[in-house]
């Protein structure tokens, strides 16, 4: 998950311990090189989309998309990006898995504002002790 500070829920982190669920904490602001459906699923819809769009709008000319037709246009979009082999790529495009810290560029790791920073202080104090997290492709234990 993006290790925004407002995406930090003590109950969420709970929960997912109770259940063995290991969270990644990803860093703030970088979505777009580092989770998985963003790099491998959500860019290639949006390419997808753009495509269906124009084809639709060549084959219905002087008509917009409206609400009946929009799943015209999204759903063979969607069935084109969204599919298992492009989710289980952004992983490993990402770098999480298998774990591969160089994959992304170093730059993507910069620092955000100040108040955006998440640092393992911030998280241990709202989380159960013992809870393992991954942030920053590092693991940490918090005890």
């Amino acid at each position: 998950m993006d290790g925004h500070r407002s995406h930090i829920d003590a109950e969420a982190f709970s929960i997912a311990e109770q259940n063995s669920i290991k969270i990644l904490l990803l860093p703030a602001h970088t979505s777009h090189e580092l989770q998985p459906l963003d790099v491998a699923v959500f860019k290639p819809l949006k390419q997808a989309f753009y495509d269906q769009s124009k084809f639709w709008h060549a084959q219905h000319p002087g008509r917009g998309l409206n609400k009946l037709s929009f799943s015209d246009v999204f759903t063979p979009a969607w069935n084109k990006a969204a599919t298992r082999e492009n989710a289980v790529a952004g992983f490993e495009a990402s770098g999480i898995w298998p774990l591969n810290p160089r994959r992304i560029r170093d730059s993507a790791f910069d620092t955000s504002a100040p108040s955006e920073r998440i640092s393992a202080s911030s998280v241990a104090s709202q989380v159960p002790a013992g809870t393992e997290l991954y942030a920053n492709m590092f693991r940490l234990r918090l005890i």
